[in-house]
């Protein structure tokens, strides 16, 4: 004998029953008149008639419960669905759910708006992988920024080194200079010729000219020495920066 095929509400239910997506019926003050067992795993709660007129408030934080009131009250009023959204499910222990909504005015046989219903999917882990793949992508960025600037770095040492190192062989170079006397030695030999000619002497004019440029000369010479120094540790200064920069941890780069 042949088992009776089922009537409509039978086969609605069993519908309702199978599908991994969440179901909603409620009325027009979102209290809620049919589940289906994917929402009541939403909600974590038990039977489908311990559910029957509570509503959101009862399941989860103000969080949620008061947008989900807010959107279902707008469509009752408008006459609009809402499709394809994002909700934030907010539960009172702290954790938190996504689902990808749509919600639609529930009518009468007379065509009067008597509440909502909807149907969402539990997109919780596809949003947990999402925040996994930014959180990778921005982590991959930093150590790109990081290994970029870390070459740009060394480029910049290399550099800095070798101006560095052609200061300080110019130091060496001015400094065995002055040591030398090689000016001192000029002057006072110039001196004393100036001394040992006559006023009136053709040549004094040149000696007196000499004389002043080898102080000029010397002049000049001690100021080079002096600059260069100052450039050397100018030089010095921004190799430490540059090393501090490259040697910065990766969390640094990241948050900028």
């Amino acid at each position: 004998m042949n088992a009776p095929y089922p009537d409509q509400a039978q086969l609605t239910q069993i519908f309702l029953n199978q599908l991994n997506y969440a179901v909603f019926f409620k009325d027009k003050e979102s209290r809620f008149r049919l589940v289906n067992p994917a929402l009541l795993r939403a909600l974590r709660a038990g039977e489908k008639e311990s559910v029957i007129g509570k509503t959101d408030a009862d399941y989860f934080t103000s969080e949620h419960a008061a947008q989900a009131l807010a959107d279902e009250q707008e469509i009752i009023r408008t006459g609009k669905p809402q499709l394809n959204y994002e909700e934030k499910e907010t539960y009172p222990d702290g954790t938190v759910g996504w689902s990808s909504t749509s919600k639609y005015p529930l009518r009468g046989e007379n065509g009067d708006i008597v509440g909502t219903f909807g149907i969402s999917l539990n997109i919780t882990a596809q949003k947990a992988a999402e925040a996994r793949l930014a959180k990778a992508q921005a982590e991959l960025m930093a150590k790109e920024r990081k290994l970029a600037v870390v070459d740009f770095a060394d480029l910049i040492l290399f550099h800095m080194n070798q101006m560095g190192d052609a200061a300080g062989a110019a130091i060496g170079r001015v400094s065995a200079a002055i040591q030398n006397g090689h000016f001192t030695q000029m002057r006072q030999q110039v001196e004393a010729l100036v001394n040992r000619l006559p006023g009136d002497s053709p040549v004094m004019q040149e000696l007196v000219s000499l004389l002043g440029e080898t102080e000029l000369e010397a002049e000049q010479q001690a100021k080079i020495h002096d600059e260069l120094i100052a450039l050397r540790q100018e030089l010095k200064s921004i190799i430490e920066l540059v090393e501090l920069r490259k040697n910065m941890p990766a969390k640094g780069w990241q948050d900028e």
